[in-house]
């Protein structure tokens, strides 16, 4: 199964929701499922998955934006858009507020 999972969450980050996130998505990567996150991303030296101690199985699609209050998410949320329309996912996950709003529209 396709699995899409939306996240503001900034990786990498030391913020328990984006601790979660990653736990979260090797899970779901563990059972056979193909796992991509969307997040907000920043600059690292090491590797994502290296960052959280978790082994790289599923995909990062990472949105490198200013923080510009209401204005990156609604940026973050036509990325979102973007890669739902090129991945095509059997089950969307959304920690973004925004997408919560629009997405049940689709």
């Amino acid at each position: 199964m396709k699995i899409l999972y939306i996240a503001p969450s900034y990786i990498p980050s030391k913020s328990a929701n984006s601790v979660h996130v990653m736990k979260i998505c090797n899970a779901m990567s563990n059972i056979g499922n193909d796992v991509y996150l969307i997040t907000r991303g920043r600059k690292n030296n090491k590797s994502d998955f290296d960052y959280y101690g978790v082994p790289s199985s599923f995909k990062i699609l990472k949105l490198r934006i200013f923080n510009l209050k209401w204005l990156s998410s609604l940026f973050f949320l036509f990325f979102a858009l973007w890669k739902i329309f090129q991945i095509n996912p059997d089950i969307i996950y959304t920690r973004h507020r925004f997408s919560l709003i629009i997405f049940p529209f689709l």
